[in-house]
């Protein structure tokens, strides 16, 4: 059941940043920061943050930048391989406190939390 959680979560997340603009390549505030864009010289605007207080729209923007689709793809892959193990041992998400938060960050991001 676990390593279902993670296979999903992997899939979707995968499919996201697959289907993202310029997914093979880190995005970056602008210069007002309250856009992300994709790193590839000027690249295109992929998101801006809604007009809240300059420390908000900051942070929502820097938060955005962090988890452009390169970042999802790599976690995507994390999840995928921890699956293949779990199918051979179990125990591995289920016994371990590092195995628990991974399910949870994966229910979490399929916003079936647990």
């Amino acid at each position: 059941m676990s390593a279902d959680i993670l296979n999903r979560a992997a899939r979707l997340m995968r499919e996201r940043a697959v289907a993202a603009t310029a997914p093979r390549h880190p995005w970056a505030l602008d210069e007002d920061d309250t856009a992300v864009r994709a790193r590839r010289g000027a690249g295109p605007t992929v998101a801006t943050t809604i007009p809240l207080g300059y420390e908000e729209r900051r942070a929502n923007a820097e938060h955005i930048a962090s988890w452009h689709p390169g970042v999802a793809l790599a976690f995507a892959d994390y999840l995928d391989w921890m699956a293949g193990q779990a199918e051979i041992d179990p125990s591995i998400l289920d016994g371990l406190t590092s195995g628990r938060l991974l399910v949870a960050a994966a229910l979490a991001y399929l916003g079936e939390y647990a």
